[in-house]
């Protein structure tokens, strides 16, 4: 989700809570919600505008996923005709790859295209004792070779964040 989606849902938030306590203020009886002396067509329009920014902001969100939806597959032409690689069958490869360096305790995967290529995001907890640096240029390396070699699908960014270190045995 981006900044400004984040923002977005923020401001929706807010904007729901403010709704919901001043009418559950109303309801209750709170008199300087009820007898408010504003006049009628500026509070009018202040609640059209309200109900607006709601229903563009719900719709906004109900619809992201359908928006923002990953691919199943990542389709390569050949001269036979199409290839399609699935999204599933491209993490399961990046991942294998980067449990195979040493190092590596554990690790997430997320995979997503871009108009360069492949970008593959990694979180990794690594092993302690070891060179973190080295470890994450291993495992760039030996990703986008492995999706490059059984894919054919071009690598554009892989990306390693190390998250965590697991505890010391001698601490256990």
């Amino acid at each position: 989700m981006s900044l400004i989606d984040r923002l977005l849902l923020r401001f929706f938030s807010l904007l729901v809570l403010v709704n919901a306590v001043w009418y559950s203020l109303g309801l209750l009886g709170v008199p300087f919600v009820i007898n408010t002396s504003i006049d009628p067509n500026v509070l009018y329009t202040a609640v059209w505008i309200d109900f607006a920014l709601l229903l563009v902001l719900s719709l906004r969100f109900l619809l992201y996923r359908v928006l923002h939806r990953r691919p199943l597959a990542f389709i390569k032409d050949s001269e036979s005709g199409e290839v399609r690689i699935g999204y599933d069958t491209v993490k399961e490869i990046a991942h294998r790859a980067a449990k195979q360096i040493r190092g590596v305790e554990r690790l997430q995967t997320k995979i997503s295209a871009d108009p360069q290529g492949l970008v593959v995001s990694l979180n990794v907890r690594s092993l302690p004792a070891i060179d973190v640096t080295a470890m994450s240029e291993q495992i760039q390396h030996g990703v986008a070779e492995a999706i490059r070699n059984y894919t054919s699908l071009s690598v554009a960014k892989v990306h390693v964040h190390i998250v965590a270190l697991a505890p010391d045995a001698a601490s256990k």
